[in-house]
C-alpha cells in the first residue's frame, strides 16, 4: 500500500521511491504431499515481486503454512517509461505477485498469480484475490 496524500505530478513521478510492503496471504492452496503421494494440506510459500515485469526481489518461504506471513518490504524507483504509463489513459504499469510453494527435490509449484495496478490513492492494507483460485485464497 502507499500512503501518499497528493498525487504526484507526471513531472514528480520519475525518480519517485515506491515502497511495496507484502504482509501476508491466507487460505492458500495445499501443494504439498507426504511420500506416499497423500496431501500434507500444507505449503512452503514464498512470493516474487515484480514491477512492470522487473523483478524485486522474494520474500522469505514460510514453511508449512496456507496462511503465511511476511512483513517484508521492497522498494522501487520510478523511471520515466513507468511514469508515462501510470498517466497514461491506455496503458497501466502493474505491482506483479507470483506465489510459489518451495520444494526442495523438485522444481518449485507455482500456487497463484496477481497483477495490482499502480495507483496514486491513500490506501490502507487491503485484501486482493489471487489468480484464478477461489475467493477464498488472499494476499495483502
Amino acid at each position: 500500500h502507499h500512503t501518499i496524500m497528493d498525487p504526484p505530478t507526471n513531472e514528480e513521478l520519475p525518480g519517485l521511491k515506491v515502497t511495496i510492503k507484502i504482509l501476508q496471504a491466507r487460505n492458500l492452496v495445499s501443494k504439498d504431499y507426504n511420500v506416499i503421494g497423500r496431501s500434507t494440506k500444507t505449503s512452503d510459500p514464498y512470493i516474487r515481486v515484480a514491477i512492470g515485469g522487473k523483478a524485486l526481489g522474494k520474500t522469505i518461504t514460510r514453511p508449512k503454512t496456507l496462511d503465511p506471513i511476511f512483513n517484508q518490504s521492497f522498494e522501487y524507483t520510478l523511471t520515466e517509461e513507468d511514469a508515462k504509463m501510470i498517466m497514461s489513459e491506455e496503458e497501466e504499469l502493474f505491482l506483479e505477485l507470483e506465489i510459489w510453494d518451495e520444494d526442495r527435490h523438485t522444481r518449485d509449484d507455482p500456487m497463484g498469480f496477481l497483477q495490482i495496478p499502480i495507483t496514486f490513492q491513500t490506501a490502507n492494507p487491503v485484501w486482493y484475490q489471487v489468480g484464478k483460485g477461489d475467493e477464498n485464497h488472499q494476499i495483502c
